[in-house]
């Protein structure tokens, strides 16, 4: 039998993290699609919770390509402006839109 120590378990729980992470990013991508923006910004807002937020060896485990979609997602909330990107993003979508709310 093979003996596992802690490190072993963080390994572990850290992979599922990033991999929890990878699925929320996907299906914010997925909400935007759907002009969803209501549920972007709930998901990215979790997302970047400070207790999440400070997981930082499992922040490494995630993929550039989702975190670039993060990054964009982030820029699509972004409070900067009164919401100004949100904002324009809804009027510009074609119907149905479910906006911020």
């Amino acid at each position: 039998q093979e003996s596992r120590g802690l490190g072993d378990v963080y390994k572990r729980q850290e992979k599922k993290r990033a991999k929890a992470i990878c699925w929320f990013i996907d299906v914010a991508e997925n909400c935007k699609t759907l002009n969803n923006v209501n549920g972007v910004f709930e998901i990215v807002s979790g997302l970047n919770k400070g207790a999440l937020r400070r997981l930082k060896q499992t922040w490494e485990l995630v993929d550039n390509k989702r975190l670039c979609n993060l990054d964009s997602l982030n820029k699509l909330v972004s409070r900067n402006n009164n919401h100004k990107c949100m904002r324009e993003y809804v009027v510009n979508a074609k119907p149905p839109c479910i906006p911020y709310i």
